[in-house]
């Protein structure tokens, strides 16, 4: 959800110096957000973190980024004109 094992494992591949000393060790369930536009995050944890960062890898992260690199580069060229 947030600080979680994706967005953890992003920063430890793109930016691993951003992320914070006992990353590893501060998973943490929420798992009833429906009011969490509502009332923010703070509602839901007073870490920040939901979801479980200790799953995370930058390997992950990698394969993550090159993934979501390869879906924009489709979709710009999806969307982008032709000069057919």
């Amino acid at each position: 959800m947030h600080a979680g094992e994706l967005e953890t494992s992003i920063l430890l591949a793109a930016y691993p110096d951003y992320v914070r000393d006992g990353w590893n060790t501060t998973d943490h369930a929420a798992p009833d957000r429906r009011y969490l536009s509502a009332l923010g995050i703070s509602a839901y944890t007073d870490t920040g973190v939901i979801g479980q960062p200790s799953q995370a890898t930058k390997e992950k992260g990698l394969g993550a980024v090159d993934h979501l690199g390869v879906a924009a580069g489709t979709l710009i060229g999806l969307l982008a004109p032709t000069n057919d």
